[in-house]
């Protein structure tokens, strides 16, 4: 067979590529634990499995095939079908587009007398299954109208029936209980919700440890900054630890997934009778390519597929996106064309300490603290929303009001607003407090103006007072705003700090987080282990939230806008840590 003897040959070639360059660090991306023989470098541990493919592995990466070497991989009708269902998505169709004229490609290039079963190089098998397996669910209350059901779980069981080592793989949670139900054995994506719930919201202690050459170590301490190493799999915003042969894991090695989202790159609401007639758009700078994405009237145009006569694609050698077919036909002198596209690689930003960071004086009293400082030093420039996750005494507030004066002072952000919801000990309210509504509000802000406080003195400033001598002022531009006033405001220019975010309901947690507006962002906290009645850890608005930004079916440039971070350190006095650690406890066992 011909693929056989390619693989054989791929093989040798692969491991004298090996010796002769060292194994170096930017050819596998791996941490820590790297392969130790030819036939595990070259993935031979998928040596006899049959693999069943959901539709959300191509849609996560496009080039899945390629990831499983020496398995037998199945693509089942279901796979085809949703595929096509979803060529034309916004967020997945380039993806599924680039998937299909690979597997095009195999199919072509193949001398294979059937088809429906290929082998390439890497060792992997496809075979084009689409077969028909719902007979596998008799005996079971599955609903049989689900494609899920009828076209990867039914496939799985079959195959299974067959004695077949199958797994079927998988980023959809409730596929992957219903298979577990059904012992069939399931394996999430590497690049799936999983491994970025892990990742995505890490404290120091689950840093994933990446190896890189020397020279991209040089980079990264010399500029700050590294363009995102090929292969490394991590989501956006996302902290790694880096280190190289010569030189060892340290905070000065930390650096965060910054992803670069596609920005205009031509605009035209006014048409020459040239450019409708030859449908050409000159580029205004280097893009990279796969990025392009083309809308006319705010409706997105599909990049040309194989066999396609109507879309767009790019002509590198001129940079210029060529409209075709029936979306050029209809181009007339107001058509207002939009072309948006990545210009600037994908970077690795280093971590920065609280004094390169220009914070006064202050210092960082955990490295939680300088990760989730170094996340809001991007509010409102790439971060729309920071969400810090972590109990009492972990710094959360002192971050929240660091970021925010520091941003005031370089005049990225107009104003500050601060809330929470109205739930204290007891199930007393604002209500049961005489005054207007920052009489009322204030005594729940206290924190604030503590912190307020540390770095006003951080900045040798005096502390101010009111005209009673009572209490501290806000500072200028700082309010305070009764959670209910939010929800019918836009609000442009500004950071919104909302604490105590678990003590809110989802659909409130909705309608506050939809009044952002251009210029703005979000500040969340909160606990999940600390929730008055009748809110639940499972029911309330940060465990809904948290949900929602680490959904699987969101792309990277999504995640991108969103900064997660849990928080384990305490930094209060030793006791407090000591009652927190105990009531959590303690609440468990109840």
């Amino acid at each position: 067979m011909r693929g056989r003897s390619v693989l054989s040959k791929a093989s040798v070639l692969f491991c004298l590529g090996l010796f002769a360059t060292g194994l170096q660090a930017h050819q596998t991306r791996v941490a820590i634990q790297s392969p130790t023989t030819c036939a595990e470098e070259l993935g031979l541990a998928y040596s006899g499995k049959t693999l069943i493919l959901d539709a959300n592995v191509i849609m996560n990466d496009e080039n899945a095939l390629e990831k499983f070497p020496g398995a037998t991989i199945i693509i089942p009708s279901a796979l085809l079908e949703e595929l096509d269902n979803n060529k034309s998505n916004l967020n997945v169709g380039q993806k599924v587009r680039a998937f299909v004229r690979q597997l095009v490609f195999l199919l072509r290039e193949s001398d294979e007398k059937t088809k429906t079963s290929i082998a390439i190089a890497n060792g992997t098998t496809i075979v084009l299954d689409p077969s028909d397996y719902i007979r596998a669910l008799k005996g079971t209350a599955f609903d049989r109208k689900k494609a899920d059901n009828v076209g990867y779980l039914a496939a799985a069981l079959a195959y299974q029936d067959k004695k077949a080592d199958v797994t079927l793989v998988t980023d959809d949670l409730l596929l992957e209980i219903k298979a577990t139900a059904m012992n069939v054995k399931v394996e999430p994506f590497r690049g799936n919700a999983a491994l970025a719930r892990k990742t995505q919201a890490v404290s120091d202690d689950e840093l994933p440890m990446i190896e890189i050459t020397d020279d991209e170590m040089l980079e990264l301490i010399g500029h700050d900054e590294l363009p995102k190493p090929e292969g490394l799999e991590i989501q956006p915003n996302t902290f790694v630890q880096f280190f190289s042969p010569t030189h060892p894991a340290s905070h000065q090695t930390i650096a965060r997934y910054q992803f670069k989202r596609p920005v205009t790159v031509y605009k035209n609401s006014s048409l020459t009778p040239t450019d409708i007639r030859d449908g050409e758009f000159k580029l205004g700078r280097p893009v990279f390519p796969g990025t392009l994405r083309l809308s006319i009237d705010s409706e997105p145009i599909p990049e040309l597929a194989d066999g396609s006569e109507h879309g767009w694609y790019w002509d590198s050698s001129d940079n210029k996106v060529v409209l075709v077919g029936k979306f050029k036909a209809a181009l007339y002198e107001d058509s207002n064309v939009l072309i948006e596209a990545q210009t600037e690689p994908h970077r690795m930003l280093r971590m920065k300490s609280f004094k390169e960071l220009g914070l006064w004086n202050l210092r960082s009293r955990s490295l939680e603290q300088t990760m989730a400082v170094n996340l809001a030093m991007d509010l409102g420039h790439g971060i729309d929303c920071l969400i810090q996750e972590g109990k009492a005494g972990t710094s959360k507030t002192f971050n929240t009001v660091v970021a925010a004066m520091k941003l005031r002072e370089q005049g990225r952000l107009q104003s500050v607003i601060l809330s929470r919801p109205p739930a204290a000990m007891g199930g007393h309210t604002s209500g049961y407090l005489p005054g207007d509504s920052d009489d009322k509000n204030m005594p729940w802000m206290e924190p604030y103006i503590d912190n307020v406080l540390v770095v006003e003195e951080a900045q040798g400033r005096i502390q101010r007072m009111t005209k009673n001598g009572k209490r501290p002022e806000m500072p200028a531009g700082w309010t305070i705003l009764d959670y209910g006033f939010i929800r019918g405001r836009s609000l442009a220019n500004t950071l919104i700090s909302l604490d105590e975010f678990q003590n809110t309901r989802a659909l409130e947690a909705d309608a506050i987080l939809t009044r952002i507006s251009s210029g703005s962002a979000y500040m969340i906290m909160g606990d999940v282990s600390q929730i008055d009645p009748p809110l639940t850890m499972q029911n309330n608005g940060l465990s809904h939230l948290i949900n929602m930004v680490t959904d699987p079916s969101l792309t990277p440039e999504q995640r991108s806008r969103v900064g997660y971070i849990r928080l384990k350190k305490g930094v209060r006095h030793p006791f407090a840590e000591l009652i927190a650690e105990q009531a959590k406890k303690f609440r468990t066992a109840r």
